[in-house]
């Protein structure tokens, strides 16, 4: 299983020896003049598959899209999906959408909020360069 600590050298690793400066690889994967957190915006109340490498794989429905601004260099936000899952272990998953194949897989860390006592509640967080 991949940790998160991993993926996240894994990708910083691929930029520098690629060759792109870290603040190119963030609108390389954010895309240039575009905040990530929108392309969520229309799949509130939907609902996506997230499946990862231990063959777990979940319905989550997207309830909330929660943006913390502390650096407005930076895109902050969090994707906030409720499950019937309540014993899915935090993980890299891959994201996707159940009615929309138009939508690319996301690869995500989803874990349980640490907030919701019923364990229904997970989230997704991002902190990306803005482009």
């Amino acid at each position: 299983m991949i940790k998160r600590r991993d993926f996240v050298l894994g990708c910083g690793s691929l930029a520098v020896i690629s060759g792109i400066p870290v603040a190119g690889a963030a609108t390389l994967f954010a895309g240039p003049g575009h905040r990530r957190a929108d392309r969520f915006r229309p799949f509130v109340d939907t609902v996506f598959t997230a499946s990862n490498e231990a063959g777990q794989t979940l319905g989550m429905k997207l309830v909330a899209i929660e943006e913390t601004r502390i650096d407005r260099r930076l895109e902050q936000f969090r994707l906030v999906f409720e499950s019937d899952e309540r014993n899915a272990e935090d993980a890299i998953f891959s994201l996707s959408h159940r009615d929309d194949p138009n939508f690319v897989t996301e690869t995500v860390n989803i874990e349980k909020s640490a907030t919701d006592p019923s364990g229904r509640t997970y989230v997704a967080q991002f902190c990306l360069f803005s482009a």
